[in-house]
């Protein structure tokens, strides 16, 4: 408690008390108790108060000290009257240095060092006021009060202590960190994020950190505000972008962290940030694995289903077509067996480029696997456009590809199925659009067809086991020859004979050339 907090009444009288000439004695009886009563209230009140009293005569010597002494110093008051203030302690400044007093005057708070009776240094705000002689106006002294603030002083060290070290640690700990105001200003940041980032400390703190994002600071500033996101210290996690100094864009992981106070709700905000540019790299590495053709760099079956699945639906909600169109190209194995492989794969990167130059921007090409290739034409509004297509892509094909120095001419044959025209769903469209491209290779290759839905075509199912029974079947004997004869027409006489190959399936029946002779050439049987 300060001196201003006494009764200034009981201070009067004590002081009036103190001052007066003790060869006159008071012989008023009434002036007397009155002067007991303020008395013992001055004693309640120095031995109840937390503060120390004290007082000293012209000199610094003091000349009475509270009962409270002994509690905060383990003195006894009478061992310190007689001593001067100096002796027992010593004002300073905060950084230890002495400090000077103007005793004329009030003063109030200042840093007072004594050391107490366990030899240990304790701290004290000082206050006090100068008394003078009422008459004459001469110095008397000094009256004031001692308030112990070495416990507090102590727990602020060691906060100052813990955050020296928590700064210290957050500035070079190897960890990309930042701090941010309310306002979204950066008021710290570590070493190892200016460092990665190539930014100087000037350049980086104090500014909005959104200054050094190219995307998620609007995610940044909705988690900061909105109690909802970030509450009790749980984080929150943010895809970012920062902008380096020299211009190169990284990808980050930022979790932010809410420091919030009960009154002024978020006071700032932690963002711990994690460089993921190079985990991000191969994500969309592996995602371009899965998704698209190593080879041409087309999309593969996976994401050409996908992206039809997509037009159906685009489709039905709009009432609007798609044209499926299946692509294989004619006598393929022929290049790889006479040119290598090399070659072989040359040519499918130009049959892609080459047919990306006969559809629109929104429609698709993919490479199925092997020589078979799709196109997709999304949102049409009749399927005759899928016939143009299939006309520009045969006339595309008919201009020789150059591979390895070398012209060569190669043609396709095209398969077409319509949604909702021919089928429902993707892969039904799929082996419909399958079985018209192997009409077209049985109508003579280098020609497109669409799908008829009748018996006659052959599909993707019953194509791969004629071709697993045409390998079995000489093994098995099933050719066999008829010969038919030749007939003159003038004279009606035979000159000759037709030999006719002919193929007895146990599994297809009675297959006839048409259907077995393309594709024993195709695959090399």
């Amino acid at each position: 408690m300060k001196s201003d907090k006494i009764n200034n009444n009981v201070i009067d009288k004590i002081d009036t008390a103190l001052t007066a000439n003790p060869t006159n004695p008071v012989t008023d009886d009434q002036e007397l108790a009155l002067f007991a009563a303020e008395k013992r209230r001055f004693i309640d009140i120095t031995r109840l108060v937390s503060d120390w009293i004290w007082e000293t005569d012209p000199k610094f010597v003091l000349s009475y000290v509270s009962l409270r002494v002994m509690d905060v110093l383990g003195f006894h008051p009478y061992s310190l009257k007689g001593r001067s203030l100096n002796s027992l302690g010593k004002f300073v400044q905060e950084d230890g240095e002495p400090s000077s007093l103007n005793w004329s005057k009030p003063f109030r708070d200042e840093l007072f060092v004594i050391v107490d009776n366990d030899a240990q240094p304790r701290h004290f705000l000082m206050s006090g006021i100068p008394v003078f002689d009422p008459q004459s106006g001469q110095f008397m002294g000094v009256r004031g009060t001692a308030e112990d603030v070495t416990q507090r002083r102590r727990t602020e060290q060691l906060l100052h202590q813990s955050e020296f070290r928590y700064r210290t640690l957050y500035r070079k700990s190897p960890v990309m960190a930042y701090s941010t105001d309310k306002a979204g200003l950066v008021i710290s940041a570590s070493d190892h994020l200016l460092a990665n980032l190539g930014y100087g400390e000037d350049e980086f703190i104090g500014q909005q950190a959104c200054k050094f994002m190219t995307s998620g600071f609007v995610e940044l500033f909705d988690a900061a505000e909105n109690p909802t996101i970030t509450h009790d210290g749980q984080s929150y996690d943010v895809d970012c972008q920062f902008r380096k100094k020299d211009g190169t864009i990284i990808d980050v992981l930022i979790s932010t962290i809410n420091d919030e106070d009960e009154h002024e709700g978020v006071v700032q905000t932690l963002n711990v940030v994690l460089d993921v540019t190079e985990r991000k790299h191969y994500e969309a590495v592996l995602l371009r694995q899965a998704n698209y053709d190593f080879l041409t760099g087309l999309p593969n079956r996976g994401l050409a289903m996908d992206r039809l699945s997509q037009a159906f639906g685009r489709a039905h909600r709009g009432q609007k077509s798609v044209a499926l169109l299946f692509l294989d190209l004619d006598k393929f194995k022929k290049v790889n067996d006479t040119f290598g492989h090399a070659v072989g794969d040359q040519l499918l990167c130009e049959v892609g480029d080459r047919i990306h130059t006969c559809i629109r921007q929104c429609d698709t090409v993919a490479r199925m696997g092997g020589d078979e290739f799709l196109v997709i034409l999304p949102d049409l509004d009749s399927g005759t456009l899928s016939e143009v297509v299939a006309r520009k892509i045969l006339r595309a094909f008919e201009q020789p590809f150059i591979l390895d120095r070398r012209e060569m001419v190669v043609t396709t044959s095209i398969g077409m199925a319509i949604y909702p025209t021919d089928e429902s769903e993707p892969e039904q469209l799929l082996r419909s659009a399958d079985a018209a491209m192997y009409r077209a290779k049985a109508g003579g290759r280098n020609n497109f067809r669409f799908y008829a839905g009748d018996k006659i075509d052959l599909g993707y199912d019953d194509h791969l086991t004629m071709e697993n029974c045409l390998r079995r079947a000489l093994d098995r004997d099933e050719f066999f020859l008829e010969y038919q004869p030749v007939v003159d027409a003038s004279d009606k006489k035979i000159t000759g004979f037709e030999t006719l190959l002919r193929w007895e399936s146990p599994e297809l029946g009675l297959v006839y050339p048409d259907q077995f002779i393309a594709m024993a050439e195709e695959t090399g049987l």
